[in-house]
């Protein structure tokens, strides 16, 4: 058997792009009229018409995702079903250090290197000088860190035990709905 490593790596990324906007649009729901979104967009993709469609549910976005932040800020976390899939907040976060925070980490990294900058001169400017590629390589730094300390911070809150063996085996436990009082 024959496995390329970069065709694996490139059939895992595709992969785990398309789950990730499949579950960001089944995350924003549906429009206010009661239509499916991911139906809308695909029959959006399927016409032949050159129309700028009108914005689907913008407003209903910009409201989960205020309230998921608040919610995280205010360190509640969902329970049951809901603790099973990512939330938009988080599929932001991974989709901006996906493809900004680590490319630009990539990027500037690569154009503090001497030997790079003599075999393409002048691609350095495009960023703005070395001095920019060290202040953005920085502050792309920061922000990778910054992520993994909201991880930690979040792995603690959540129960270090479970999440650890989650992360070894794929197998977790999911802390159950509370009832409300009365019922």
């Amino acid at each position: 058997m024959n496995i390329n490593l970069f065709q694996w790596i490139r059939e895992g990324v595709r992969h785990s792009v398309l789950l990730g906007v499949s579950d960001a649009v089944e995350q924003i729901g549906t429009h206010p009229t009661g239509d499916n979104l991911s139906t809308r967009l695909g029959e959006y993709l399927r016409s032949s018409t050159s129309h700028v469609p009108s914005r689907v549910g913008g407003s209903t976005q910009r409201k989960r995702l205020g309230r998921t932040l608040k919610d995280h800020l205010m360190l509640r976390h969902p329970r049951g079903e809901a603790a099973r899939r990512y939330n938009l907040l988080q599929q932001l976060a991974y989709l901006g250090l996906m493809f900004v925070i680590l490319p630009l980490m990539i990027l500037t990294g690569l154009s503090m290197s001497p030997r790079l900058n003599a075999t393409f001169p002048g691609w350095v400017d495009l960023l703005g000088g070395r001095q920019s590629a060290r202040s953005l390589h920085f502050l792309a730094a920061a922000g990778l860190l910054l992520f993994t300390l909201v991880h930690v911070f979040e792995v603690i809150l959540a129960g270090v035990w479970n999440e650890i063996r989650s992360m070894v085996t794929g197998w977790y436990t999911v802390r159950a709905n509370k009832t409300p009082k009365g019922s």
